[in-house]
């Protein structure tokens, strides 16, 4: 029995078209709400200016200077109490790190790599004081773990260089 193939592309094309066509219905919706809102703000306008205009009218110009100068220096003086309150952990943080050691990715990798080596080392004398081993033995097993040490150690010189970890 073999299975028919069928053709989607006119049911995906439908369903794109049907999504424009919902796209565009709410553009056309939003610009007239726009449209409506410019409208009553312009309508607004006049009365909002004439508005304006009464309750400066009875003010002089002294009085309004004034006014404004002494909003001014409330607004700046909170302006510079919370710039100072922002401001100020941050530069503290930038002064802390400033007095800070900055070690390269590669010194700490060398460092993990060679206490993971102490530490291998250290279980090794664990393990010969407990089963006396010989000291031949001892000797070439320590020989190796410095050996590989300096190979890890190479090897995570040559991975950092080339893979850029920082």
């Amino acid at each position: 029995m073999a299975l028919k193939k069928i053709d989607v592309s006119g049911i995906d094309s439908a369903i794109a078209e049907t999504r424009d066509d919902e796209l565009r219905q709410k553009e056309i919706e939003a610009q007239s709400d726009l449209a409506l809102q410019i409208r009553l703000f312009m309508k607004e306008t006049p009365y909002i200016i004439n508005e304006i205009r009464e309750a400066a009218s009875p003010m002089d110009a002294q009085k309004f200077s004034s006014a404004v100068s002494e909003n001014l220096q409330k607004s700046a003086t909170e302006m510079a109490a919370t710039f100072n309150a922002k401001v100020k952990p941050m530069a503290d943080k930038m002064e802390t790190a400033r007095n800070c050691v900055i070690v390269p990715a590669l010194a700490a990798y060398i460092i993990l790599f060679s206490l993971i080596w102490l530490f291998v080392f250290l279980a090794l004398v664990i393990f010969a004081n407990s089963h006396a081993i010989h000291s031949e033995e001892i000797n070439s097993l320590v020989s190796l773990i410095i050996f590989f040490w300096v190979v890890s150690v190479a090897l995570v010189t040559y991975l950092t260089r080339k893979f850029k970890w920082h």
